[in-house]
């Protein structure tokens, strides 16, 4: 069951995502974004896109572009967010953007799992897990070959009218070799303005055989210490029961995405996304042994206001940086 909505408010400064990401048990790994940016008047176009990768169990990975005038999208009650060439809804998810074409059907299975505190989430833009038990099951066009998924993992949401983050850290699976059912989702992230940065905090929560730590409380949150570097990310966070450590880590480069953010105030973040990570975590609790549990096909991310060397492959093609020439979709 998937009950959240699109909350843009009809005009800006607004940027809201919907993403799907997960990976499937024969190690395939897919991203989507279903994009909105609505600037002010004077601070850039407004419009909507689809982002799309696609990561082969082996072969190269592939990533795919699509944009559009924001007065072309919808979105309602059980209509997630459609614009011209995909659309999102509450129980499907269809589009194509560059090389990639996906058909799908979405199921969440009601768990909630919420982990931004609502007294951070009102500083700016914030972020949900709407289905972070998600199931995806239809097919994936890539270059003409059609591969048949089912995909666990993650519908995502994000909205605000301005980011006051520095960078950030995020991860997700329910693909536990030794733990099928089990999920955890985790957020890292640094806040900063002008030329102060706050010590990076985090939250998570592990849902494992029929119970659910939860990271996620602001006093949880604000004594949490997390660790953001250039290529893998880390939490440490406690509860009076139980305490928790995760590491997650990204790919070798031809295996991640690099992709570069805008919001509505223009300041640029570049993110390496990996349909397919490791990741560890260790929970310790009172009176009973560490649960330990590792996988190399988590989904997530790290990110920085620190521009990498390399160019990005995925970003809004209107952007003025120095890779916008390139076509909207490459391979990396």
């Amino acid at each position: 069951m998937i009950d959240d909505a699109t909350r843009h408010p009809g005009h800006g400064p607004w940027d809201e995502t919907w993403f799907i990401e997960g990976t499937t048990a024969s190690g395939h790994g897919l991203w989507l974004r279903y994009t909105l940016l609505d600037a002010p008047p004077t601070g850039g176009p407004r419009r909507a896109a689809l982002w799309a990768a696609w990561r082969p169990a082996g072969g190269p990975l592939r990533t795919g572009y699509a944009e559009a005038p924001l007065d072309t999208i919808s979105f309602g009650r059980s209509t997630l967010l459609s614009l011209p060439g995909g659309t999102l809804t509450t129980a499907r998810a269809d589009g194509a953007a560059g090389p990639i074409a996906w058909s799908l059907a979405l199921h969440g299975g009601g768990w909630r799992a919420d982990l931004v505190p609502a007294a951070l989430g009102r500083l700016g833009k914030t972020y949900r897990p709407a289905a972070p038990d998600l199931s995806a099951a239809g097919t994936v066009t890539v270059d003409g070959e059609v591969f048949v998924v089912r995909l666990a993992g993650v519908l995502g949401h994000l909205w605000g009218a301005r980011s006051r983050l520095r960078g950030w850290g995020w991860a997700h699976t329910s693909r536990f070799a030794d733990a099928p059912g089990t999920v955890f989702e985790a957020l890292g992230a640094a806040f900063g303005a002008g030329s102060r940065t706050l010590r990076p905090v985090g939250a998570a929560v592990l849902h494992h055989r029929g119970r659910t730590w939860r990271f996620t409380g602001l006093r949880r949150v604000l004594a949490s210490r997390a660790t953001l570097g250039p290529r893998q990310w880390t939490l440490d966070a406690r509860t009076r029961e139980a305490s928790l450590h995760a590491t997650f880590t990204l790919p070798p480069p031809d295996r991640t995405v690099l992709a570069v953010y805008h919001g509505p105030t223009g300041a640029p973040v570049w993110c390496r996304n990996a349909p397919g990570g490791h990741l560890h975590v260790v929970l310790a609790r009172r009176g009973l042994p560490d649960l330990v549990l590792a996988t190399d096909r988590a989904v997530g991310e790290v990110a920085s206001d620190v521009a990498p060397a390399d160019p990005p492959v995925l970003g809004h093609a209107g952007d003025t940086l120095t890779w916008s020439t390139a076509k909207p979709s490459s391979s990396l």
